[in-house]
């Protein structure tokens, strides 16, 4: 059992350098034959939590191959396998912050898929329950960067939802605080330049809901 998880580990990192070269077909075969060993692992062991873990990157990475070739149904098949296993272990152990930020990440991919496919309300709501997981982690740790960091991307999706299906305040209330979030992480590391480009991004969402509003003060 160790020898395969290994192999299957192995086998989602080369479908990822393959991904980063470009070679997408590489990439999706190797997830493939990950998916495969991991899959008999788990038939071997339902309980073993880790197992589930790496089911659940392998389908995240397939999903991920999926969506840069344009193939959404390959891609929402592998979001949702992936988050279905997520909510399980989050069942048995709520509290659980990895698998919060799993299940966060899998809402947000689903979300990803929904939208691509024309679909704003099941975006929004897959967004929505990302966002709350997300909260949930940032409360825990206010004053983590990653965890901010998740919030106000998460913020600047479901604003982008909004705006998709015309709901330009509640855009331009989620795009607002992950402005204020991109500040606050500004201040505390001045000069970043990936906490920069944050801000500038937030701006720009803040001004293009503004405009629509007819606001050109805000």
């Amino acid at each position: 059992a160790d020898a395969q998880l290994k192999l299957a580990r192995s086998l989602r990192h080369s479908g990822d350098l393959a991904a980063t070269l470009g070679d997408l077909k590489a990439a999706q075969a190797a997830y493939d034959e990950s998916l495969g060993l991991l899959r008999g692992l788990q038939q071997q062991d339902q309980l073993d939590p880790q197992t589930h873990r790496d089911l659940v990157a392998s389908l995240d990475r397939l999903g991920d191959a999926a969506m840069a070739r344009d193939d959404l149904q390959t891609a929402k098949v592998a979001y949702q396998k992936s988050l279905e296993i997520g909510q399980s272990l989050l069942l048995l152990d709520p509290e659980d912050g990895r698998t919060m930020h799993s299940v966060g990440v899998g809402l947000l991919k689903t979300g990803d898929v929904t939208m691509a496919e024309g679909d704003v309300k099941g975006a929004r709501e897959a967004y929505q329950q990302s966002l709350g997981l997300f909260r949930r982690l940032q409360a825990r740790a206010p004053q983590s960067p990653a965890a901010r960091e998740d919030v106000a991307y998460l913020l600047r999706r479901l604003g982008s939802a909004a705006m998709a299906a015309g709901d330009v305040q509640a855009a331009h209330d989620a795009y607002k605080e992950s402005l204020a979030l991109a500040r606050g992480l500004l201040a505390q590391s001045p000069g970043d330049l990936g906490a920069t480009q944050n801000v500038t991004f937030a701006l720009n969402f803040v001004g293009d809901a503004a405009l629509v509003a007819g606001d050109l003060n805000a």
